[in-house]
């Protein structure tokens, strides 16, 4: 198994899953931490842009705009890792569902189009099923949970055609991911 507790990722607090837990990680429960903690990096930093009030001119936009474009491309990244990872469990399976599906999103270019693929994800989350029998089964329900709820705080976005506005602390992305 592989050891995910010393590993970080730039620009967030700590390490992506809770310290002291014992739950044996497969590089795919291991990549798809890193993705919910690049996700979360990506919510953050466009709720910034959304509700900050930057001048349209002004240095400091132009920061969290690069800010948020690495975020984006850390994310995308994150996706082709839990993608490319071994499955060792079934519960890998269902993770890597989740990646394709999100950079399947983050490739659409159209907000309506966008909208529509989070509304049938929410119709249809049956899909990603992932049983909960065993520790590990447990580990990756969290985990999809966690998936869904930035999935939906990302749709709230402007950026992605949601409304905008203030999103809730909860994309905080300094929080150690459940695991």
């Amino acid at each position: 198994m592989t050891d995910c507790w010393n590993s970080t990722v730039s620009g967030a607090d700590g390490t992506y899953f809770s310290p002291g837990q014992a739950q044996a990680h497969t590089p795919a429960s291991c990549a798809f931490g890193i993705l919910l903690m690049h996700i979360r990096a990506l919510v953050a930093a466009e709720a910034e842009i959304e509700t900050a009030g930057f001048a349209v001119l002004g240095t400091e936009l132009a920061q969290e705009l690069r800010r948020a474009e690495q975020a984006r491309e850390a994310l995308i990244e994150s996706c082709c890792d839990v993608i490319a990872a071994d499955v060792w469990r079934e519960e890998d399976r269902g993770l890597r569902h989740m990646a394709f599906f999100l950079l399947s999103l983050l490739e659409i270019e159209s907000d309506a189009e966008r909208q529509h693929l989070h509304f049938r994800s929410v119709l249809h989350r049956d899909v990603f099923g992932i049983s909960g029998a065993g520790v590990a089964g447990r580990q990756a329900q969290k985990m999809q949970m966690e998936f869904f709820s930035r999935l939906d705080d990302l749709a709230q976005l402007q950026e992605f055609g949601g409304p905008g506005g203030a999103l809730d602390d909860a994309a905080d992305a300094s929080e150690p991911v459940p695991a």
